[in-house]
Parts: C-alpha cells; sequence; structure tokens
C-alpha cells in the first residue's frame, strides 16, 4: 500500500509602500560618478565645445535639479526623477555637503570653493512662501527671489549679475565676466531663471613655477590652427603621494592627488595620446567610475593600481566658463522637457500658477589653482595645534573637577604617549639598531602632466567641478553669445 505525502507550500508575499518603491528606484538609479558622467558627456555634445577647454560643476548641477524635483508633481517630477533623486535622503546629503564645504578652511586663505544657487521669477506668479523658507531650501545654498521682473531697463539681468559679482568681488575675481549681458532683457511673464555660481580657488604650496611646452590638443575644428606647443606656466609639486589607476584598454591614466586642504582631493585623467577625442569615445560610465575612485574594485585586468612617491608637474590651471546650456544639454537630452513648457511644467508644489516653467539653468564656473607660500599652512598647522592641545587640556580639567566632587579616587591608569604625526607624507621607521628614524620619501621620478586631460575636484565623495585642459592658449571659453530666453 502506497503512502501519499502532503506537502504544504507556504507563499508569503510582501507589500511594498510606495515610498519604498520610490527609494528603490532612486537608489539604484543615481550615484555620484553616473551624473558627473552624465553632464561631463553632454558637455562634449554641445557643438562649441568640440575639443575645447570647458568646466561645470555637478554638485551645483545637482542641487538646482535636486530642488526643481521637489517643488515638482505629476509627470514633469517622473521626468526629472530620471536625472536625480528626489528623496529626502538626499537632501539633507546635500546640505551637509554644504556644510563639509564650510568647514573645510584654511584660515588666511580665501574660500577653497564657494556655491551660491538663486532662482529668480517673473511677475506672474508667486512661490509659496513656505517653500522658499523651508530650511531644505535655505540649507542648499539657494536663494529665491519674488520679485517683478517686467521691462524695467533690464533689472532682472542686473540683479543676477549683481548678486554674483558682489561675491567674485570678495573673492578677488573681478576678472569674471557678467553671467548675462545686460543687452538682453527678459520680456516675458511667468518664468523662472535658474543661475548658479561654483568658484574654486585650490591653494598650491610650492614656490617651483617655471615655463614648459605643452602640446596642444588640434584634432577639433576650434584648434586645428594651433601650434604643436604651446609655452605653459606649470607648477612642480615635490615628493608627494599619488595613486595612479592605469587603464590599458583605454590606454590612460587616473592620477588621484590628496590636496593640503582637509577632504579635498585632485583627479587627473591623462590619456597616452595627444588627445582625449579617442578616450571620451571609448569611456563607460564603469570605465570613469574605476578612473575617479581610487577605492573602486574592478575586476577588469586591463586595470593596475600603483601607489608611490613622485614629482607633479602640471598646468596652472585659470579657466572662467559661462554656461547657459545647462537646460538643453542635461533636461533635454536625458528626457525631462515638460519642466521648460508653458502649461506644462507641474510646479504646482512651488507656485499654483499653471504658466510656472523654467526658462533657463544659467552656470557660471571658475577654476583655479593658486600658487601659495608655505608660511601659510605652517602657520595654520599651527593654530590647529594650539586648538587641538587647548581642547585636550580643558577636557583633562573638566574630568579632574569631576572627580574631585564625587570624592572617589580612581586608580591611576597608565597613559600611553601618542605620538603626534606629522601632516604630509612622512612616514616613520626602525633602523637596525632599533632606533627611530623619521624619513622623507624621495621622488621614484617625475610625473608630467604635458597634454590634455580631465581633471576633477572632489570633497569626500561629492564633485565639486570636472573639466577638460586640451587648448592651454584659449584663456578662457566663456561662452555668452546667444542668450536666447524664449520658450
Amino acid at each position: 500500500m502506497r503512502r501519499l505525502s502532503l506537502q504544504l507550500l507556504t507563499v508569503t508575499t510582501v507589500t511594498l509602500l510606495p515610498d519604498q518603491i520610490e527609494a528603490s528606484e532612486d537608489d539604484s538609479r543615481f550615484s555620484q560618478e553616473e551624473f558627473a558622467f552624465k553632464i561631463y558627456n553632454a558637455q562634449l555634445k554641445e557643438s562649441y565645445n568640440q575639443n575645447r577647454n570647458f568646466l561645470v560643476s555637478p554638485l551645483s548641477t545637482y542641487r538646482q535639479l535636486h530642488s526643481l524635483c521637489l517643488s515638482s508633481t505629476g509627470k514633469t517630477k517622473k521626468e526629472i526623477k530620471e536625472i536625480v533623486s528626489c528623496r529626502g535622503k538626499v537632501t539633507r546629503q546635500l546640505n551637509k555637503a554644504f556644510r563639509d564645504i564650510n568647514d573645510n578652511k584654511i584660515k588666511a586663505l580665501p574660500d577653497v570653493y564657494s556655491a551660491n544657487g538663486r532662482w529668480d521669477l517673473q511677475r506672474g506668479y508667486r512661490i509659496l512662501p513656505n517653500f522658499a523658507a523651508s530650511p531644505k531650501i535655505v540649507d542648499m545654498n539657494i536663494l529665491i527671489i519674488n520679485r517683478n521682473f517686467d521691462l524695467d531697463e533690464g533689472y532682472a539681468i542686473q540683479g543676477i549679475n549683481h548678486f554674483y559679482n558682489a561675491i567674485t568681488d570678495k573673492l578677488d575675481l573681478r576678472h569674471i565676466p557678467d553671467m548675462v549681458p545686460t543687452e538682453h532683457v527678459v520680456k516675458r511673464t511667468s518664468r523662472m531663471v535658474v543661475t548658479d555660481q561654483s568658484i574654486v580657488r585650490l591653494p598650491i604650496f610650492s614656490s617651483s613655477i617655471s615655463y614648459r611646452p605643452f602640446q596642444n590638443d588640434r584634432s577639433g575644428p576650434f584648434s586645428s590652427h594651433l601650434p604643436v606647443s604651446s609655452t605653459v606656466k606649470m607648477v612642480t609639486l615635490a615628493n608627494v603621494m599619488v595613486t595612479q589607476i592605469i587603464h590599458k584598454r583605454l590606454a590612460a591614466q587616473a592620477i588621484h592627488l590628496n590636496m593640503a586642504v582637509k577632504n579635498y582631493k585632485m583627479v587627473l585623467i591623462v590619456p597616452d595620446g595627444k588627445s582625449l577625442d579617442k578616450l571620451e569615445g571609448k569611456m563607460t560610465p564603469e570605465d570613469f567610475k574605476s578612473l575617479m575612485s581610487a577605492d573602486h574594485e574592478s575586476d577588469d585586468e586591463n586595470v593596475m593600481v600603483i601607489r608611490e612617491c613622485v614629482n607633479l608637474t602640471m598646468p596652472l590651471i585659470d579657466s572662467t566658463y559661462i554656461n547657459h546650456h545647462l537646460d538643453k544639454s542635461v533636461l533635454q537630452r536625458y528626457g525631462a522637457t515638460r519642466l521648460m513648457q508653458m502649461r506644462n511644467a507641474e510646479l504646482w508644489n512651488v507656485s499654483p500658477t499653471p504658466t510656472a516653467h523654467l526658462t533657463s539653468m544659467l552656470q557660471r564656473v571658475h577654476f583655479e589653482l593658486v600658487p601659495t607660500t608655505d608660511d601659510v599652512l605652517t602657520q595654520h598647522k599651527k593654530e590647529v595645534k594650539a586648538q587641538k592641545k587647548a581642547a585636550r587640556k580643558s577636557r583633562r580639567k573638566s574630568r579632574r573637577n569631576r572627580k574631585s566632587k564625587s570624592g572617589r579616587k580612581n586608580p591611576a591608569k597608565s597613559r600611553k604617549s601618542r605620538s603626534t604625526s606629522e601632516e604630509g607624507f612622512f612616514s616613520k621607521k626602525t633602523d637596525s639598531l632599533g632606533t627611530t628614524v623619521t624619513l622623507d620619501p624621495q621622488a621614484s621620478y617625475e610625473l608630467m602632466i604635458d597634454r590634455s586631460f580631465i581633471y576633477a575636484l572632489k570633497l569626500k565623495d561629492n564633485y565639486l567641478q570636472i573639466g577638460r585642459y586640451s587648448t592651454p592658449t584659449i584663456n578662457s571659453n566663456t561662452d555668452k553669445k546667444n542668450f536666447n530666453f524664449s520658450v
């Protein structure tokens, strides 16, 4: 007689809430490297950027798109979410990034990175006060102006320029031109202009300045007339530790350099040849991530990581770029079009007026390497060390006071003296006799950046700026023409 066994299959059903579904989608869609790669490629596709210098700020662009995502609804929000995340977690991350920027400074030097965003509104609608004054918007360094920008002799444009020029004057960067030419007056109503300024002044603590040849990238239509090489002012950083990521398939290498300012890192991507064209054409998002992140683990056998001490010689970059095509290159290229269409832009969270829409996204970006004497850094280190010593002394005193008040006598604990590690690239080793000696590592060779390259400035995991440097004889790729505010 056969026995029949009955097996019961238990099926567990998991129901995801809408916000959980949104969170999982956003987590898989967004990363710092992915957005920086998108915006860099979008700028490459603009005709006026072909084989020329350009510069863009991924962090500032993401901040503005994220704030627009927070203010939109419906299909408009769905389109923007294909580019950036709308989660509250990302809002907090952006706010923390700008707090970190303010915390990482060197005394007696201007701000290393200054970023300010602004929304300028024309008459016909108002941004809701509770949205404009919300901490999540204010903490992102975004100023929302509710004013009547009508035919008042270009008052809107003058207001934008005055706001940003006042900031650049404080940083002694008066050579930066106006963000918008004064002859272009906004005449339409119910429109929003989003503007942004990102300025980097990165101190380089080296007095070794020289003039050396730089191989021009002559493969583009705007630079074919250039000579084979140009004499460029360069700076040499002696005995610095760098991480080199050598990518054999791309025939390129990435150089990661920790800057003297805390948590700032500069990344240089240099091709083996004279032109960036081939590298930019072959580079995938995964390649970009493996080159830009020194901690990124790659299974590609063509990627090799080397850490060594070198003398790094590179051009003294001084570039200003004004871009008004961020709406076309970033939004429209990735399918976000409703935001700029009258009566289709669903900005109901920001204004009840159905005609409120984005007119243009303007961005002014500046990057500069500033040679600075070592005295500034030495004095800064002394002050920081003195502050830490005073803080430790204060903590010890407060502990002693608490113990005396309690009346308890604790056994004395043996304290191990902590060796204070000097900032910089110094290491402690022991010789054959067991004596501890401090060695200053010597450079293995000179690493010369004498051809076109991609460069990025990062603060922790945030991409502050990214650009290309290919034609040093062109001082600035300032794009001020053809400002079109029509829909």
